[in-house]
């Protein structure tokens, strides 16, 4: 089960914190912690990647809120 480090930053209180998934890949994993995948963009490890990237023990997500103004 990996342990990675994530970080939301966005429109409310921005939070970091450590957390133990069970999925192997960015997606899956945003959906395990409650995050919807179309709301943010990804960056691990410091690089904007995909949300088919797999995650490993030890990876920082940095997740940057998508927002819109109508």
């Amino acid at each position: 089960m990996p342990r990675i480090k994530v970080t939301l930053r966005g429109r409310k209180k921005p939070w970091s914190r450590d957390v133990d998934v069970r999925a192997s890949i960015v997606e899956e994993a945003l959906v395990e912690i409650g995050i919807n995948p179309l709301e943010v963009l990804v960056k691990l490890n410091g690089d904007f990647v995909p949300d088919i990237e797999r995650i490993r023990t030890g990876d920082s997500l940095e997740l940057l809120e998508i927002t819109s103004r109508g």
